[in-house]
């Protein structure tokens, strides 16, 4: 069932508890030929019923069993709940007092549960999808995408082990869904931004010596730094580049290395060289490697593990 059908559902199931003077069940023990002609009745496939079969009935259609089976084939009976049953049941539909669906799932091959709360209990779940509502509005008013993140991830944590409303739940999941799209908006234009950002600064790199070797402002984005890269191998395709990057927060440090053919050194050797004083790796080919660490409290001593290596290979 869809979120949208669960929801009809309960409204359907709580008008019935709300009907004005109630909804009283009525059960009786019938002919199993004659009950199996009832025509909103609900029989499990496969299973084996006695004969007689005790009915039990309940909807906002007043009736009761025999008239039931004297006319099986009206149309109002669709309104009821009619099954075969040997267990408990309320009295009266109105003793419910609340309900709300709380879970839908797949048990086997075909078979699909739905769990569903009455009385304090679906109040209870109710009030929670409410309040979990407020939450998610009010995540949406924050500023702060790094924040706002964060509060998308612990929010889906929450989401998934509280009990509430299945409707409400999975309105919660979309609207946590709708923040996490602001994010992602946010961080590919914020990315958009490094990287022009990288490309003007690179248009004035000097690039006349034999090696370039710079501390990139981009905060350890590897795409930017790649902007900037193509940049400097178009200004100078013969000459090697290596660009190092570190973000503010301290915890992630990037480094993409181009090394063109027969000047001696290789970019993969190149980046290792540097991002080991962070504790980082890189991988990649001779011409062109890449790589990063999560420390950058060393970035000083990388940047000059970086402009060392070059003369280290005599250039």
């Amino acid at each position: 069932m869809t979120a949208a059908e669960i929801g009809q559902v309960q409204d359907l199931v709580r008008e019935v508890i709300a009907t004005p003077g109630g909804c009283p069940l009525q059960k009786k023990e019938v002919a199993l030929g004659d009950a199996k002609q009832i025509k909103s009745l609900r029989a499990v496939f496969g299973e084996v019923y006695p004969d007689p079969v005790r009915v039990v009935s309940v909807g906002p259609v007043p009736h009761t069993i025999d008239e039931l089976v004297a006319k099986p084939d009206n149309d109002d009976w669709m309104k009821l709940s009619v099954e075969f049953c040997g267990g408990t049941h309320l009295d009266d539909a109105k003793e419910a007092t609340h309900f709300c669906c709380v879970s839908e799932e797949g048990t086997a091959k075909g078979v699909r549960r739905v769990v569903c709360l009455t009385k304090e209990a679906a109040l209870i779940a109710v009030m929670a999808g409410q309040d979990f509502e407020k939450r998610v509005a009010g995540a949406g008013s924050l500023a702060d995408m790094a924040a706002l993140d964060m509060e998308v991830s612990k929010l889906r944590k929450d989401l998934d082990e509280t009990v509430m409303d299945y409707f409400l739940k999975d309105k919660c999941r979309q609207g946590i869904d709708k923040l996490k799209e602001k994010v992602l908006a946010a961080e590919k234009e914020k990315a958009k931004a490094k990287a022009a950002a990288a490309i003007t600064w690179a248009e004035g790199l000097d690039v006349s010596g034999k090696f370039v070797v710079e501390d990139v402002d981009v905060e350890g984005d590897v795409k930017a730094l790649d902007a900037a890269m193509k940049v400097v191998n178009t200004k100078a395709p013969s000459v090697p580049a290596c660009f190092l990057s570190k973000s503010t927060a301290g915890d992630k440090v990037a480094c993409l290395a181009v090394v063109p053919s027969g000047c001696g050194l290789d970019a993969k050797d190149w980046i290792n060289a540097a991002l080991e004083k962070c504790g980082g790796k890189g991988g990649g080919k001779p011409d062109r490697a890449q790589g990063a660490a999560k420390d950058a409290s060393n970035f000083a001593a990388a940047l000059e593990a970086a402009k060392a290596y070059p003369a280290s290979k005599g250039l």
